[in-house]
């Protein structure tokens, strides 16, 4: 769920809330809260940036604590209501930037994500 937030850097801004889960060995659920940035061109198409926490259910060989960070880049166009776009995300627990302990080889996903605007 995105709302808008305040202008920053000069660029449109929101808050995100998200609910999220993959599967195989390393299955895992997900929730977190994120603030992003989109930069527009010819009004309706867009790239976002968006960096937040997220809290996973268990930990995995690939990311060794419950709490994560996650990052997401993505190409998008608005089109009336609707909202698509294509993206790349990471989780990460920044083991090597804090130094903590348990494995962080992170997870990554390419996202296609839809939206309505209410």
């Amino acid at each position: 769920y995105q709302w808008e937030a305040a202008l920053l850097f000069g660029q449109e801004g929101f808050w995100e809330a998200a609910l999220g889960a993959w599967n195989g060995p390393n299955r895992v659920e997900t929730i977190g809260f994120a603030r992003g940035l989109r930069f527009r061109w010819q009004e309706k198409n867009y790239v976002s940036a968006q960096a937040g926490l997220h809290y996973i259910t268990r930990r995995t060989e690939n990311l060794g604590t419950p709490l994560q960070f996650g990052a997401r880049l993505a190409l998008g166009r608005t089109m009336g209501a609707y909202d698509l776009s294509i993206g790349y995300v990471h989780f990460s627990n920044g083991k090597y930037l804090f130094g903590w302990e348990g494995p962080n080889y992170s997870e990554n996903f390419v996202t296609l994500q839809a939206g309505v605007r209410f």
